[in-house]
């Protein structure tokens, strides 16, 4: 029906499967949520490379659900 729309996971979602993964993680809710509330490209990846240098299996996984949930 909308041929031109991106599928998208709500960030609700994706933030309580990687909570399953990585229970014991205390920043991560701050930089999951920093990450899906980015308005600019270049504020997705400073807060991105904030998660990378936090935990760099956490980055992956957030990259990894990216790719997946893109067509």
């Amino acid at each position: 029906m909308l041929p031109n729309v991106e599928p998208r996971m709500c960030p609700r979602y994706i933030y309580k499967n990687l909570k399953k993964v990585f229970p014991h993680q205390s920043e991560m809710k701050s930089l999951f949520w920093k990450v899906a509330e980015s308005y600019t490209i270049a504020e997705y990846e400073e807060n991105m490379e904030n998660v990378k240098s936090y935990d760099i299996c956490l980055y992956e996984a957030i990259v990894e659900r990216k790719q997946r949930t893109a067509i």
